[in-house]
């Protein structure tokens, strides 16, 4: 039962989009690998750090939008939580 239920929606999110972006950045098994492998690949977190690593290089480390938005809402988080 679980096989039937799993394994459609491993397959889906295998082959979503952001799964596909991120195999951009190499391969998540061998040539002949199965979606479990793949997902394995992805939840142990390395191969996610070392695409993170290739990120950070390529913004050569300057602070992205992202992390000055963070930034930011964390000041005002913590400005508001010392008025409290």
């Amino acid at each position: 039962m679980e096989n039937e239920v799993f394994t459609p929606l491993l397959k889906k999110f295998t082959r979503s989009p952001l799964v596909t972006w991120v195999r951009t950045f190499g391969p998540l098994a061998e040539e002949n690998g199965t979606s479990l492998e793949e997902y394995m690949t992805l939840v142990d977190g390395v191969f996610l750090n070392e695409v993170m690593l290739q990120i950070s290089h390529v913004v050569g480390g300057r602070e992205t939008l992202e992390q000055s938005r963070c930034s930011h809402l964390l000041r005002r988080w913590g400005n508001n939580v010392q008025t409290l």
